[in-house]
């Protein structure tokens, strides 16, 4: 894949056109002319299942195509989980997960916990409860804010 893309880059400076300009057909020569190697396509089969949440499968298939994955496959499920919990509008419960898993992480994160926070406020907003989106900017963002002001400005 990196050579794909090296060829890739180089060809695209060379035409000076961009990738949103190649027809699917160009795309296909293209793709006829590099070179795959099978170790790139079950990284990317990996980095999919990984991704996605498919633990259970990430680690099947990292151990019949003999793969090292990147990242450890046993944290698979709690991203999930966490992934998860913020598209079901569940902040508090994402929240709670990452804290369980390491207290520290979102005071190591301190942009994270605040677009954690920050979408919990837009969540509130959105449900229509005007005044406890009031106190929970009050009592709860705005502490936030003024406590890590410098690393959020570097964001």
């Amino acid at each position: 894949l990196a050579q794909v893309r090296a060829a890739s880059a180089m060809e695209s400076a060379d035409e000076d056109e961009g990738w949103a300009n190649v027809s699917r057909e160009e795309w296909l020569r293209k793709l006829d002319c590099a070179d795959l190697f099978e170790s790139d396509i079950h990284n990317v089969v990996l980095n999919y299942l990984a991704v996605q949440g498919f633990q259970d499968a990430a680690e099947a298939f990292a151990a019949e195509a003999q793969l090292q994955p990147e990242v450890p496959l046993d944290s698979v499920g709690r991203r999930a989980a966490i992934r998860q919990s913020v598209l079901a509008g569940d902040v508090q419960g994402a929240i709670s997960i990452l804290q369980a898993l390491d207290g520290s992480i979102l005071l190591s994160f301190p942009e994270v916990h605040f677009r954690l926070r920050q979408q919990q406020l837009c969540k509130i907003i959105a449900d229509g409860e005007v005044e406890r989106a009031i106190e929970f900017a009050r009592q709860v963002v705005l502490p936030f804010v003024d406590e890590n002001v410098r690393a959020l400005r570097h964001h």
